[in-house]
Parts: C-alpha cells; structure tokens; sequence
C-alpha cells in the first residue's frame, strides 16, 4: 500500500511538473511578442531582430507567430528582401492557379504585437500601398525586388478572393475586387515581365495574372461605351408566343389537301454564350385525305411539338441570327393514327425593339423582342388507308384501300413578340 501511495505521488508530481513547464514556454513566447511590439514601437531594430528570431525558432514548438504577421515585422525592421519573398508566397497563392503555398501549422494570438502591426492595413488603400512601395524602393535591395513588390502590392488592391459556403464546403474564387489602380498593376506587371523574362513570377504574371485583369478591363470599357456589348452572344432566358403561315409539300400531298386554319406558336428558349437549346408548340395547318368521306368535314389544326439547338451567328443590339436544327413530333389531327417524328431545320431573326439599360456588367436587362422564324419540319409518313367514293347523291360507290410510305415537309413562316430575361 505504502509503494503504491509513494507511485501515484511521483506520477502526480512528474504531471505538475509537465503542466509548469508548459505553462511557462507558453509565458515565454508571449512576452517574447510583448517584447517585439515594445521594440517595434522604440524602433530598436536588433532587440526586435532578437524577439522575432526566438519566435520563429520555436515556431514548430507553438510559438504564435503566423506568416503574414513575420512578413510585416521583416518590413517593419528593414529585411526587405526576406519580407518580399514571403509576401510574393502570398499573393502568388491568389494569382497563380496551380501554385500552393506550403502549409506549416502556426498559432495564432490576437494581442498587441497582432494589434500593432494591423494597424495600418483597414482599409488598405493605394496610399498606403505607395508608401510601402516607396519605402522598399528608397532600400539597397536589388532593383528585380523592388519592381515585384511594387507589382505584387498593386495587385492585392486590385485581385482578391471571394468565398462561397455550399452544403458544409468552401469554395474560392479569384475576383477583381477594385479596378482603382488595375492600370497601375498592368504597367508594373508588364514592366516586370518584359524587365525580368526568367523570373519564376513572370510565367504567372503573363498567362494568368495579366490576362485576367486585362480582360476585366477590356471589358469595362466596351461597358462604358456600348452597356449591351458584354451582353452579346452570352445569352439568357426566353419566351415568345405569335401566329404563323405555312403549307406542306412532299409526296403525301398525293393523298391529302392543306390549307391553314387558327394558327398560334409558343416557345421558350434559354442560351448560354453561342448555344441556345428551345422549345416549342404550334398548331395551325389543316390536313385533309383527299375524297368524299364525310368524317373528314370536322375539321382542326394539325399538332406540333418539338425542341431545337441552335446557335447564334450574329448577334447586336437590334439584331439576332440563330440557325437551328432539332427534332418534333407531328400529329395530323384529322386521323389519331397519322403522326410522325420529323428532323427540324431553320433560323431565327430577332430584333430587340427596347432593351433596359444595365448598370453594371454581369446585371439583367429585359429586352422586348420580335422575332421572325422560318422552320421546315422533314419527315415521313407510313401507314395503311382507305379512301371512300360517294357519287352525287352520296351513296358510297367505291372503297379503296391500300398502304403508303410519303415523306413531307411542313413549312413555317412564324411572327412572334417576346420578352427575354438577357
């Protein structure tokens, strides 16, 4: 019993000893940072020096000290060019697709060093991203750092990254957050280019980075001048309702007459960029088997439906052309029998007659249309018939039967006013 009392006591006692030791380094690294801010603040470079190389040796033993908080403390003490490295790590993160940063696992500590060298950045503004550049510019680092800090500091004012939460997941995109000093970040980051080919960041510069806000650019100011022209070829959403005329030609215009009766068309459309897939629905055309019978004297309008692909070959402000081909079912009213699943070709000519002026790029417009659609639906028909004969005083003479296999082709020359969500 007494053994057993003496090992619990030691055990207790190694854990106490443990838990102050613990306790202790965590002490130490925090008056380390207290120290560093007091340094930071007196500008005593080499007590700063001091603090900041016992933090980031003791980084791996949970020493708060994250990387974005060692990057302003290099700044701060005049290690430009340590300082610039780390901060290119950063931003190439965000400019670089295929670039990842190595992750270590730093502690945070929101404190007064944290405080401190937070100062300055919200909001971070162009003048104060002058000032750093400024700074590192008037040091006798060499001229290559000098320009990527200059390049890379404008571009955190112009490049940054908006997050999206789906369904318990994280999604980053990379986004132009300001184009205040976009042309600034262009000129630089050209000048860097064209200055320092062999540069590891001159690759990105010039196939992503550039690209990206030159594009954005670009599109700004086609923006100011034509606010529809982004607009064009990208397409949205649509429906459009009018009357049509047509006839049917083809070989099964041997066995029936065509004429048109109420027409109506109605359809919807969506687009993305060139490709618009649509739908529609019309009736109109009226089929008669040639003869006497009486059945056929009931008349109504043939039945259409079908879908198409299309894809836009001209496309302003006031005109649209969208060729398309696709496929329907045809139903010939008059006999419930007589149905086919015609191919579809044609174009559509739409004219914008009003459209709402967008306040920015990427906002919905709602533009009044008209449009003018020729379709030609080709099919063919095969089924078994009969045609009865009544003479004058309708008395049935004569019943004829038989099986056919005709091709047709319906045409259509449609009018229709819409309403587009663009």
């Amino acid at each position: 019993m007494k053994k057993l009392m003496c090992f619990l006591l030691v055990v207790l006692a190694t854990f106490s000893l443990a838990a102050e030791s613990k306790i202790s380094k965590k002490e130490m690294y925090l008056r380390a940072r207290d120290v560093l801010r007091e340094s930071l603040q007196n500008q005593e470079t080499e007590k700063a020096q001091e603090a900041l190389e016992y933090l980031q040796a003791n980084v791996d033993k949970g020493a708060p000290l994250i990387r974005f908080e060692e990057y302003l403390i290099l700044m701060e003490i005049g290690r430009f060019e340590e300082g610039v490295k780390l901060y290119s790590g950063f931003r190439r993160m965000i400019l670089d697709s295929g670039y990842t940063l190595q992750k270590d696992f730093r502690v945070s500590e929101n404190d007064g060093l944290n405080q401190y060298l937070y100062r300055n950045l919200s909001p971070f503004t162009k003048a104060k991203a002058d000032s750093l550049a400024d700074r590192v510019d008037s040091s006798d680092i060499n001229q290559e750092f000098k320009d990527l800090y200059r390049t890379l500091i404008y571009s955190e004012l112009v490049v940054g990254v908006q997050t999206y939460n789906f369904n318990g997941r994280s999604f980053a995109f990379t986004v132009i957050s300001d184009t205040t000093c976009a042309e600034d970040f262009l000129n630089n980051a050209k000048n860097f280019v064209k200055n320092y080919p062999l540069s590891e960041h001159s690759l990105y510069l010039k196939e992503q980075a550039i690209p990206f806000v030159q594009n954005y650019m670009d599109k700004q100011r086609l923006f100011r001048k034509d606010p529809w022209a982004h607009k064009y070829y990208t397409g949205g959403l649509a429906v459009f309702a009018g009357k049509w005329l047509g006839f049917m030609s083809g070989e099964l215009m041997d066995l029936v007459n065509d004429k048109m009766g109420t027409s109506f068309i109605i359809e919807g459309e969506i687009q993305y960029k060139r490709v618009s897939l649509g739908l529609f629905w019309s009736f109109g055309l009226i089929n008669e088997p040639k003869g006497g019978n009486s059945y056929y004297h009931n008349e109504s309008e043939d039945e259409s439906m079908g879908i198409t692909l299309g894809v836009t070959a001209f496309d302003t402000k006031y005109l649209k052309v969208t060729p398309f081909v696709g496929i329907s079912e045809y139903i010939f009213m008059e006999a419930d029998d007589w149905y086919a699943h015609p191919f579809i070709f044609g174009f559509n000519i739409d004219s914008r007659v009003f459209a709402t002026r967008p306040d920015r790029i990427g906002a919905l417009s709602f533009a009044l249309n008209v449009r003018f659609k020729y379709m030609a639906q080709i099919g063919s028909i095969t089924d078994s018939y009969t045609t009865n004969v009544y003479d004058e005083d309708h008395v049935l003479i004569d019943v004829k039967k038989g099986n056919f296999d005709k091709s047709f082709a319906s045409h259509t020359f449609a009018l229709e006013l819409g309403i587009s969500l663009w």
